[in-house]
């Protein structure tokens, strides 16, 4: 599978779509929030698969984001609900302590998710005791490779334990209230 550039951003169903899959207490707590910011809903068996994933090693790694991004609620068009349904780890890289550069098998690897539906929502890489911070290579990398509004970027330091989320080209941090781990498979 080729990298191609899409210029232009798909139009996003409603989130509406995905909040009526959701039990009322996992909807009112992800749009009960007392800022405008994007919702970032992680699946636990993705968020495990991750885990698992940077536990491997103490030098960084990563992989990419699959699932889906939803419109916000009242005929907003922006992504406002972004599903992290399950993540594709790279297995060919070159990696240090502070360092990551992911082959484009990842993208091969990715193929028959985004054929049954999902889409690339991003991707997510660790700092190993580092702390979780998007650093300006990692912002190049978003700018670069993960430039529409509803790009996610997630940094994980697995042996501090932290973790951030950041949006589109610009990598918006999202803030930690904003990011739900949810336990059902959307």
């Amino acid at each position: 599978m080729r990298w191609q550039d899409q210029t232009e951003a798909p139009a996003l169903p409603s989130a509406a779509a995905f909040l009526t899959r959701l039990g009322v207490l996992d909807s009112v707590r992800l749009t009960q929030r007392g800022n405008t910011s994007p919702r970032v809903v992680i699946t636990a068996d993705c968020l495990e698969a991750i885990s698992f994933h940077l536990a491997k090693a103490r030098t960084e790694m990563g992989g990419l984001l699959l699932g889906r991004a939803y419109a916000g609620l009242n005929g907003q068009a922006d992504a406002q609900i972004l599903v992290a349904a399950r993540s594709v780890p790279s297995q060919a890289f070159d990696s240090t302590n502070v360092s990551l550069r992911m082959e484009a098998e990842v993208w091969t690897a990715a193929r028959p998710f985004l054929d049954k539906g999902d889409i690339v929502l991003g991707w997510y890489h660790s700092h190993p005791d580092l702390g979780a911070f998007f650093s300006d290579t990692d912002r190049t990398t978003q700018r670069a490779f993960f430039r529409q509004p509803y790009s996610l970027g997630i940094v994980i330091d697995p042996v501090r334990q932290e973790m951030k989320a950041y949006l589109g080209p610009d990598s918006a941090p999202i803030p930690a209230e904003n990011v739900m781990v949810y336990e059902g498979h959307p």
